[in-house]
């Protein structure tokens, strides 16, 4: 896949896809449907796992179905990405996940993006440096697989003008939206 598809595929999924899927999740919140919900806001944190919007959807619809770890989890994981917007909307959610030991968790707890059929090595997670708690496996917070994928895309360089001009957008555009969102 050149760079530049690659960087449409990227661009597709944060302005379009992600904004979609969020905005699906909070119509079927408001339609008291938690089930339809979490898998709309698990597709978007898939897509963005560093998208506060989308962890923080996915633990409000959590708690909806009465997934109380679940819930949780996502809501450190949100308050960890933006602290500001956290406490903002905590008084938004419901009475149980406004607890003070939720605000003085340290870290998110382990969280690995489920991707579509892993590939060999480079699907194995990258692990922290060693703490005094044990391994810790790093955040995702890109659309890399691991690291050698994450290495190969640096390496690419940047676009040209004249590969952004050779690009079929009409073609990519249509391929991309065969995808189910």
């Amino acid at each position: 896949m050149s760079h530049a598809v690659r960087l449409a595929v990227t661009v597709w999924n944060r302005i379009v896809v992600v904004p979609l899927l969020l905005v699906r999740g909070e119509r079927a919140m408001r339609g008291h449907r938690a089930a339809v919900a979490r898998a709309r806001f698990m597709a978007a944190v898939a897509r963005a796992p560093s998208c506060f919007r989308a962890h923080f959807g996915l633990a409000r619809a959590h708690a909806a179905a009465g997934r109380d770890a679940a819930a949780r989890r996502e809501l450190v994981i949100a308050r960890h990405l933006a602290p500001s917007r956290f406490r903002e909307l905590r008084r938004t959610l419901p009475a149980p996940y406004r607890d003070a030991e939720l605000m003085l968790s340290s870290s998110p707890v382990r969280h690995v993006v489920a991707r579509p059929a892993p590939r060999a090595a480079s699907a194995v997670p990258e692990r922290a440096a060693r703490t005094d708690r044990g391994t810790f496996e790093r955040t995702v917070r890109d659309d890399c697989r691991g690291a050698a994928e994450r290495a190969r895309f640096r390496a690419m360089g940047a676009i040209r003008d004249e590969e952004a001009r050779d690009v079929d957008w009409d073609r990519l555009s249509a391929r991309l939206g065969r995808a189910d969102v």
